[in-house]
């Protein structure tokens, strides 16, 4: 089996000024802007889609595994740099992973209707101008 992380929950106002440069600034915007709700919420449904269509072309070892809920409280915000969290959080998703591997726990969106969406929002990253990097 394949297990896929999903996005995790984002606070872009955790993203702190790390050098107060003109480099440093940007890198600040930046994280704001691409760290925001409907960025967060357009990589998750990006995501979404992405499984739902490699499912439905018969790979059924595909599991999306979902940490939001861990990530989606006020002690994960205070620990968390924007996008990253502290030890004790990641823990916690890693925890989750292992359970779903070990004990054949299953997470596949919001239904188990596997029908690729005929417009998935794979490119509303691109409009963030977001990249991985």
């Amino acid at each position: 089996p394949l297990y896929v992380m999903h996005v995790h929950h984002l606070y872009p106002s955790q993203c702190k000024l790390q050098h107060d440069t003109e480099r440093g600034r940007k890198s600040v915007k930046k994280c704001r802007r691409c760290n925001a709700e409907d960025a967060m919420l357009a990589f998750r449904e990006a995501l979404e889609s992405a499984i739902i269509c490699v499912k439905t072309s018969g790979f059924d070892n595909v599991h999306l595994v979902d940490t939001f809920g861990i990530t989606s409280n006020s002690f994960a915000e205070r620990v968390s740099d924007g996008v990253h969290f502290d030890g004790v959080v990641t823990r916690g998703e890693v925890n989750l992973l292992l359970a779903a591997a070990g004990r054949g726990m299953r997470h596949v969106g919001r239904d188990n209707n596997f029908t690729c969406p005929l417009n998935p929002a794979f490119e509303a990253s691109r409009e963030l101008n977001c990249p991985l990097r």
